[in-house]
């Protein structure tokens, strides 16, 4: 019965570090490398995200919307640079989960009407 106890509080222990306290990650500088999309670094403040891609060095001004504890809506500010004069659709929403936590990134699922599925990414915490 104990062993029992003892296996029911670990998964208990893993699953809640695994979801944790997404609100570490509300504010503060990132790195989010993707296959889909390459590697971006990330400056979140308030409700404001700066996304600068590495291979275009293209960098938008996005508003973050939190909608609970672990998920935010990332909608279309301005473009900041864009040097590859690369077009960006204005009505641009993504829908951000986050699906597991650490101690120095959490795990991301995005969605949005401009591509199927989710895309699942790793985001890690620079500061």
């Amino acid at each position: 019965m104990r062993w029992i106890i003892a296996f029911t509080l670990g998964i208990m222990v893993q699953a809640y570090s695994q979801s944790g306290d997404c609100t570490i990650f509300r504010n503060g500088k990132f790195k989010i490398e993707s296959e889909v999309s390459g590697t971006s670094y990330i400056e979140r403040k308030g409700n404001k995200q700066i996304e600068t891609d590495v291979r275009s060095q293209m960098k938008i001004e996005l508003k973050v919307k939190w909608i609970d504890e672990c998920t935010y809506i990332l909608s279309f500010g301005r473009v900041l640079k864009n040097p590859e004069n690369t077009t960006f659709p204005e009505d641009f929403v993504i829908k951000v989960a986050i699906v597991e936590v650490h101690n120095n990134y959490y795990v991301q699922e995005s969605t949005s009407e401009f591509f199927d599925g989710a895309i699942r990414s790793k985001v890690l915490k620079l500061d």
